[in-house]
């Protein structure tokens, strides 16, 4: 389920609203005016077998330029770069998932909808694998109940309830077997910084 996840979260990245966004059709045209983006996140997954959540946190980087990556601390420590030309998972004491564009063209060509801010691709990708209920709730606020479509990728899942303002909010994902997973994002800075050093490695 964690990688469905993510795929979806890499999807819903290319959604971005107006202040007063009335339907889904006035998605903003000017999504290219975020470059970079930094955020931090809370991540909860609820099993529908075990009684107590587990939660943890963690730390997203998009790069219009160079990529995605997603560090999750804990409780299940992860890195997870998506770059131009490669995927990497990494997962302490394990060997690195890796592949790339040659591999999975699928999943790069859904990548460079986001990274090129190609909106009417990104639309198109999540208008493919899920029917959209859209709902303005008022000044910058929306929320979106996305349900996968008969045969499409992301059919392990239930629903992705999603609210945002400027960006994604909250994302619950709800699989068919009843397991949960939340994560809220705090704390988002938008072309707040260039690129870093630092961060230019993790594509590298």
């Amino acid at each position: 389920m964690f990688k469905k996840t993510i795929a979806a979260l890499l999807l819903l990245l290319g959604v971005h609203f107006t202040a007063a966004a009335a339907t889904f059709e006035q998605v903003e045209q000017n999504i290219n005016s975020i470059r970079i983006l930094r955020a931090t996140f809370n991540i909860t997954t609820t099993f529908k077998k075990f009684p107590m959540p587990i939660g943890g946190e963690g730390y997203l980087f998009l790069s219009r330029e160079h990529g995605i990556y997603w560090i999750q601390k804990n409780p299940l420590p992860i890195m997870i770069t998506a770059g131009r030309e490669k995927y990497i998972q990494q997962i302490p004491g394990r060997t690195p998932v890796i592949y790339t564009r040659e591999q999975n063209p699928k999943f790069f060509s859904s990548l460079d909808a986001i990274l090129d801010s190609n909106i009417s691709g990104t639309r198109a990708e999540l208008e493919k694998n899920f029917t959209v209920e859209f709902e303005d709730l008022g000044g910058k606020d929306w929320k979106m109940i996305l349900k996968p479509k008969q045969g499409a990728e992301f059919t392990d899942f239930s629903y992705l309830y999603v609210e945002g303002d400027d960006f994604l909010r909250k994302v619950n994902c709800l699989d068919k077997h009843g397991n949960s997973t939340e994560v809220v994002f705090t704390s988002v800075k938008i072309n707040n910084e260039p690129i870093t050093e630092t961060e230019l490695k993790n594509f590298q």
